[in-house]
C-alpha cells in the first residue's frame, strides 16, 4: 500500500513536469518571433509536443500493466499459501481427534511423548495452527472457523450412546461447513451455508451401509456424558460460565474423571463453579467407602452447613437411577439432569445473587 502511494506521488510529479514543459513551449512561442521564422514551422512544435505526450502515455500504460501483473502474482502466491495452510489445518484437526480426545499436559490421562525433552500438547499445536490460519484468512473466516472448531471437537468427544448414523452424519455436516468457510475465503466466493439436507444425505449413506445402530456404551462413557450435561446445564440455565470439572481437586476432562472415578479407590468429582471472590460452589459425586450413603451432594466449599444431598444416582453399584439415565436418549438424559438441579431448592436464586 505504501509503495502504491509513493508510485502515485511520482506519477503526479512527472505529469506536472510534462505540462509545465508544454506550457513553457507555449509561452516561448507566443512571446517570441519563432512563428515568423519560416525555417521552424509550427508543425515541428506540434510534433515535439505529440512525441512527449506519446511517450508519457506509453509510460502510463506500461506502469499500469506492471501493477496488474504484480497484483496477479501476489494474488497467486496468497492463494497458494492459503491452500497450504487450510489443508494443513484440516489434517492437523484429523490427527489430534482420531483418538477421541485432545492430549494436554496436566490433564488426567495425558500421554507423555517418548523423548524427555518434548511435550505432547495437542491443544497447543491446534492453537498454533489457528494462528497460521489467521495470518492468511480474513477476520470473519478466522472467527467462523474458531467457533465451528469447538462444535467439531465436542462431536468427536461425545461418548454418549447416540446412534452411529446420527453422530457421524452430524460430524460430516460440521466438516462440510468448515470446508465451505475455507473454500469461500480461498476463492473469494459467497459462503454456501450447509443445510440439514447435507447431513441427511450422509445419514442415508450410513444407514444403507448398516450403521444405523446404537453402539454399546461403557460405564465411563455414561458417567462422562452425565458430567458434561451437568456442566452444560449450569452454564445455560444458571449462567455459570466458569463451571468446569475437577477430579480430587484438580481440573480434568469428563472422560478422564469418569475413568478414575469408577476404579475401586477413593475419588471425588466436582462440578465446580467459582463465584465472586474466592467462594466456590461444588456439585460433588462421591466414591468413598468411608461415606457409602453419600452419592451426590452440593454446596459452598467454605460453608459445610450449606451442603446437602441431591437426587441420588449411583454409578458404582448401578442403581435404578443409573439404568434410567443410561437407557435414555439424548433428550431424556438432558431432562434427567435438568430435573436433578431444579430439585435443589433455592439453587436458581443462589446463582442470581
Amino acid at each position: 500500500m505504501k509503495n502504491k502511494k509513493k508510485s502515485n506521488t511520482k506519477l503526479w510529479a512527472i505529469l506536472t513536469a510534462v505540462f509545465a514543459f508544454i506550457a513553457l513551449i507555449y509561452v516561448v512561442i507566443i512571446h517570441s518571433n519563432i512563428l515568423s521564422n519560416s525555417e521552424l514551422p509550427l508543425q515541428l512544435i506540434g510534433t515535439i509536443i505529440g512525441m512527449i505526450l506519446s511517450a508519457f502515455i506509453t509510460v502510463l500504460l506500461l506502469k499500469g500493466q506492471t501493477e496488474v501483473e504484480e497484483e496477479n502474482d501476489l494474488g497467486l502466491r496468497v492463494f497458494e499459501k492459503k491452500q497450504e495452510v487450510y489443508f494443513e489445518f484440516i489434517e492437523t484437526l484429523e490427527k489430534i481427534t482420531q483418538d477421541g480426545r485432545i492430549n494436554v499436559p496436566g490433564i488426567e490421562g495425558y500421554v507423555a511423548p517418548k523423548a524427555e525433552n518434548e511435550i505432547n500438547d495437542e491443544l497447543q499445536h491446534l492453537i498454533y495452527q489457528l494462528g497460521k490460519l489467521r495470518m492468511t484468512a480474513s477476520v470473519t473466516t478466522a472467527n467462523d472457523v474458531t467457533s465451528l472448531l469447538g462444535k467439531i471437537i465436542g462431536t468427536i468427544n461425545n461418548k454418549s450412546s447416540i446412534r452411529i448414523a446420527d453422530k457421524y452424519s452430524g460430524f460430516a455436516g460440521q466438516i462440510f461447513q468448515l470446508v465451505s468457510i475455507l473454500r469461500s475465503d480461498m476463492y473469494n466466493e459467497p459462503n454456501e451455508e450447509q443445510t440439514a439436507s447435507d447431513s441427511d444425505k450422509m445419514k442415508d449413506v450410513l444407514q444403507l451401509a448398516g450403521f444405523d445402530i446404537k453402539p454399546s456404551e461403557p460405564d465411563e462413557n455414561v458417567l462422562a456424558n452425565y458430567l458434561d450435561l451437568l456442566v452444560a446445564e449450569f452454564k445455560e440455565t444458571y449462567h455459570a460460565i466458569a463451571t468446569h470439572i475437577n477430579l480430587n481437586g484438580k481440573e480434568s476432562t469428563s472422560f478422564d474423571a469418569a475413568k478414575a472415578f469408577l476404579k475401586p479407590n477413593r475419588a471425588y468429582i466436582q462440578i465446580r463453579t467459582p463465584l465472586n471472590g474466592r467462594e466456590i460452589f461444588d456439585f460433588e459425586l462421591v466414591n468413598d467407602s468411608k461415606y457409602p450413603t453419600v452419592q451426590n451432594q452440593a454446596g459452598l466449599r467454605s460453608d459445610w452447613s450449606s451442603w446437602h444431598n441431591v437426587k441420588p444416582i449411583n454409578f458404582i453399584i448401578k442403581d435404578a437411577a443409573f439404568y434410567e439415565f443410561r437407557d435414555a436418549d439424548e433428550n431424556g438424559r438432558k431432562k434427567i439432569v435438568k430435573e436433578t438441579l431444579h430439585a435443589m431448592e433455592g439453587l436458581e436464586e443462589f446463582f442470581k445473587k
